[in-house]
């Protein structure tokens, strides 16, 4: 699949990130985004498969926002898991790495892009993944 079909595809499933891949440069910063994640997560070699592209398009969209590609455009990564809360005197609390958590689960539940892969993940019978 070429770079401007894959694109395109991906801000069809999530519009928010149009504002970043507006110019040439950014299209090319884009490609070598999704060739650097193609090649960490070989299991998504063949976005042409249903099953393989729109998982991988949870992944690309969370790594977007991992890396700070998306603070431009108010899309934020997570301190962690929010563990607490208030109102009056704005106070909010997020809870560190878990003890004996995977972090490649913590690192997905730091973005929404995230959750929805580790939804995805979850439904998945019988895949085990390692960090």
């Amino acid at each position: 699949m070429d770079t401007q079909t894959m694109l395109n595809e991906f801000l069809g499933v999530y519009p928010e990130f149009t504002p970043l891949f507006q110019t040439l440069e950014q299209v090319s910063r884009f490609e070598i985004i999704n060739n650097k994640l193609q090649c960490v997560y070989p299991e998504f070699a063949n976005l042409l498969i249903c099953a393989n592209k729109y998982p991988y398009y949870m992944v690309l969209a969370h790594y977007l926002v991992m890396i700070g590609e998306s603070k431009s455009i108010g899309i934020l990564a997570s301190s962690g898991i929010k563990s607490g809360s208030s109102v009056g005197g704005v106070s909010v609390s997020f809870q560190s790495t878990p003890y004996g958590s995977d972090n490649f689960s913590y690192w997905l539940a730091l973005s929404a892009y995230g959750r929805e892969y580790l939804a995805w993940l979850q439904r998945q019978s019988g895949l085990r993944f390692v960090n």
